[in-house]
């Protein structure tokens, strides 16, 4: 993922069109990102992410809450930035390092100039708000103490000092600097010298550009002296320059059609990937990160829910267990009688004070000999009456346990199903959808939930897979509004075989689908369940007029007949070209 100084490079160098526009809104919709509303007549959005996995800045389309209790840090950024004007973006060096130089009035009316300086540098990521006149840092997403880093402080009020760095700028160094550098590299391979002697060079990037000006990744040392060592580092540094003229970027898929990499210019390295030409580096960047950040997000914003109702499952999983095997005992009740009765028939045998008896039993053939256990404090009817009432005892723990087995079935049903369309939500729109229905249920209480839409209106996710059409449920009302209103009969109803999922329909034309668009629904049924991750899942699937509600099931839980399996890997929407349409263009 070369997320690299020539990345930073080309998206300071688009972002620079919003030079002179001023910020109007401030999100921070996770712990770890802001997003910055511009007042251009684009409307941009500017999203800036410090996640260690997904650490990037680009302009985004995508849609972001702004959460009902904003964190002190976003209310900081709202007050300083809100109104601030854009005066300049650049990079800092070649690193990835990007600056917004901005300014806006204080409260005393005084013009105040300020730095959101944004680290994007994997897990040492962080966006820092700076005082230009002062140099003082006014806040930062993450708060960096002395304990964790003994050669900076990133905390409020402390001098702002730049991440280490001993590598020189490509694009302004001298050349005997860098001949001493790289000569502590003669052992390495070109591309690992070049990357430690220079600011932003990845490895997919070193790699590339000696591909491109024809040169062997062999060791430094076999290059030759200074002066060869100096022509190829001359040679390389021109053709990075080249590259800075280029404009766009390049999204790379696998021959499944899953994205891979991305890049700002074409990469030699990526030559065994199919590759597409982007527009801008800032779209290619977003296009990149969206499917493999989103999720992430959704997951670390709702973390405790989910560990929450993960925990409530694994403990009502344990209940329906020994519940099981109670009820496993006490179907055995039969023998009860049978030795209740036996005692009467044998009274004469027994004697108060007895620890066991043995009788002929005649309820099997052959009245074999049958050794039955006594409470010596008991006379002999009293021995007879006890297991008669543990016969009867049995009897009624069967119909309760049953009754609590259905219980805990249904629980678990409900627990696994949210927890699945919880960890599949793809925004906080969805993911808060499954958390008023816990809420409502009873599974989790929430301190805002007045935050929280108890009714919220939605509709199963359309799409659209060549000329036919396929519904997804992302929740339980969902899938039953798609199952038991939306489907005709002859449609093709789909779900994961014995695990929590979404129902999936495929629209037919009087009862047949190509085989490819049956597929496509299947994959798409096995990724939107609890089998995502498990490689290859079981799917059912049969006409919806097949499929029923059982009296007094819960939303969601249905029964079916006349299915066929298919064993299928999990697709996503995006990976096998479903185009999905949006609800507000549903009619």
């Amino acid at each position: 993922m070369p997320y690299d100084g020539l990345s930073v490079y080309h998206i300071a160098k688009e972002l620079k069109k919003l030079t002179g526009t001023r910020i109007h809104k401030v999100y921070q919709p996770v712990k770890d990102e802001l997003i910055l509303f511009f007042s251009d007549k684009d409307k941009s959005m500017v999203q800036i992410c410090a996640n260690p996995s997904f650490s990037r800045i680009s302009t985004t389309s995508n849609k972001y809450d702004n959460p009902m209790n904003p964190s002190g840090f976003c209310m900081l950024m709202r007050k300083y930035l809100i109104g601030a004007q854009l005066r300049d973006v650049y990079q800092k060096g070649f690193d990835r390092i990007l600056v917004f130089s901005v300014e806006n009035l204080d409260d005393a009316g005084r013009l105040i100039k300020m730095s959101l300086v944004c680290e994007i540098m994997g897990k040492h990521s962080n966006i820092i708000l700076i005082n230009d006149e002062t140099g003082k840092i006014i806040d930062s997403i993450k708060h960096v103490s002395s304990t964790v880093s003994s050669y900076r402080e990133v905390l409020p009020k402390r001098d702002y000092v730049s991440p280490p760095n001993d590598k020189l700028d490509p694009l302004d160094y001298d050349m005997s600097d860098c001949m001493d550098i790289i000569s502590f590299n003669a052992d390495k391979n070109i591309s690992a010298a070049f990357m430690n002697t220079f600011s932003g060079i990845s490895k997919q990037l070193a790699r590339s550009i000696l591909i491109d000006i024809n040169e062997e990744d062999r060791t430094l040392r076999s290059v030759g002296g200074k002066n060869e060592v100096t022509e190829l580092t001359e040679k390389f540094i021109t053709s990075l320059k080249e590259k800075l003229n280029e404009e766009g970027g390049y999204l790379y898929y696998d021959e499944d059609g899953k994205v891979k990499e991305f890049s700002s210019v074409y990469y030699s390295i990526f030559d065994e990937y199919t590759h597409e030409k982007i527009s801008s580096m800032n779209l290619a960047t977003e296009k990149y990160f969206l499917s493999k950040s989103v999720k992430a997000h959704i997951s670390e914003r709702y973390e405790h829910i989910i560990t929450k109702v993960a925990s409530l499952l694994s403990r009502e999983e344990s209940k329906l267990a020994i519940r099981n095997r109670e009820l496993s005992e006490a179907q055995d009740s039969e023998k009860y009688n049978i030795a209740g009765t036996l005692l009467l028939s044998n009274l004469h045998l027994m004697k108060k004070g007895e620890t066991s008896v043995e009788v002929d039993n005649y309820y099997e053939e052959g009245m074999p000999k049958l050794r039955i256990s006594l409470e010596p404090h008991l006379n002999p009817t009293q021995n007879a009456n006890r297991y008669f009432k543990l016969y009867t005892k049995a009897k009624n723990a069967v119909i309760h346990l049953e009754k609590l087995i259905e219980e805990s079935e249904n629980e678990i049903y409900f627990l696994s199903s949210q927890l699945c369309y919880l960890k599949n939500a793809s925004n906080a729109s969805q993911a808060e959808e499954i958390i008023a229905e816990l809420v409502k249920h009873g599974t989790i209480k929430v301190k805002n939930a007045k935050g929280i839409k108890k009714d919220i209106p939605s509709a199963p996710m359309r799409l659209m897979f060549g000329e036919y059409e396929i519904l997804v449920g992302r929740n339980d009302r969902q899938n039953d509004r798609l199952t038991f209103k939306m489907a005709r009969a002859d449609d093709i109803w789909l779900h994961t075989k014995d695990i929590a999922g979404s129902h999936v329909i495929l629209r037919t034309e009087n009862g047949t689908a190509p085989d490819e668009a049956l597929d496509a629904a299947a994959k798409l049924a096995a990724f939107y369940s609890k089998g995502r991750e498990s490689g290859k899942t079981e799917v059912d699937y049969t006409f919806a007029k097949y499929v029923k509600k059982p009296a007094g099931a819960p939303a969601g839980k249905v029964i079916y007949t006349n299915q066929h399996t298919v064993y299928v890997g999990a697709v996503s929407p995006e990976e096998m070209g479903a185009v999905e349409i949006k609800q507000t263009e549903q009619k």
